[in-house]
């Protein structure tokens, strides 16, 4: 909107006159921001005080224990691998074993309601968030979800190589039968070369098979839990929720705005 008048020249002269409107209603911007700090205020008193606690994860790369891994199901790049573990961090079974080692004092909805994890730009880490109304709580939880997911993590690992080296086992006993049935023909016959051979095969074919086990003992060795290190639950020392400086902020932005609003329809 623009008003107009006449300059001593006679020229016609125009000047914005919402910004004057603004002016002559300043009273009105004023108790309309006023009263929007004020809920900005009470929404400070009236929020639950939440503290936060972070844990990272250094995640190891899967890549280190080929069959082991690979028997788990586990995602060979590593990017999607540790995105794929972030997920698992948060849910429903790890939340789940987190409330028993918890005691029973919050179920396992309340444990996913209270973390978020997040893997970020780091190829290797994941930060375990949990929120809760006080600090050691929300320090115990995030310790708890972490353990949690490690030992499901160990006890995977573990299964994957019992049936790794069963099958070894049952290579290595239906070999052992095979080579059991040729001694009785090479001792009939002890001059024949090819049962000599066949011989050898098996032999080296049975240390091809304990060399493969000892591979997969040395990766579950190195895998572990796949968890390469994990921080202490840190301890807050101010609550991150209410925050009155930014409740105020944006109460004070949005009432202007308002206020604005109120101006222009009156004017």
């Amino acid at each position: 909107m623009l008003a107009s008048r006449t300059t001593r020249g006679g020229r016609i002269d125009t000047e914005p006159s919402f910004f004057r409107a603004v002016w002559e209603q300043k009273w009105v911007v004023l108790a309309v921001v006023g009263v929007a700090a004020a809920i900005g205020l009470l929404a400070t008193f009236v929020q639950p005080t939440t503290y936060r606690s972070d844990v990272d994860v250094l995640f190891i790369d899967p890549n280190t224990a080929g069959q082991l891994t690979a028997q788990m199901g586990l995602e060979r790049n590593q990017g999607r691998h540790v995105a794929n573990q972030a997920e698992i961090l948060v849910s429903e079974p790890v939340a789940r074993a987190a409330a028993e080692l918890l005691g029973g004092r919050l179920n396992s909805a309340s444990v996913m309601d209270s973390v978020s994890a997040d893997p970020g730009n780091d190829r290797d880490i994941v930060v375990l968030t949990a929120t809760r109304a006080s600090a050691g709580e929300s320090a115990e939880v995030a310790s708890a979800v972490v353990d949690a997911y490690r030992s499901a993590m160990g006890v995977e690992a573990a299964e994957a190589w019992r049936q790794l080296t069963d099958q070894n086992d049952q290579r290595t006993a239906a070999i052992e039968a095979q080579m059991t049935a040729l001694d009785a023909e090479i001792e009939a016959n002890p001059n024949a070369s090819s049962l000599r051979n066949q011989q050898a095969a098996y032999a080296a074919e049975l240390r091809l098979i304990r060399q493969d086990q000892a591979a997969i003992d040395r990766q579950l060795e190195a895998f572990g839990d796949g968890v390469q290190s994990a921080s202490e639950s840190s301890i807050a020392d101010q609550p991150t929720s209410p925050t009155p400086a930014r409740n105020m902020l944006i109460a004070v932005v949005v009432g202007f705005l308002v206020a604005l609003g109120v101006v222009w329809v009156r004017s």
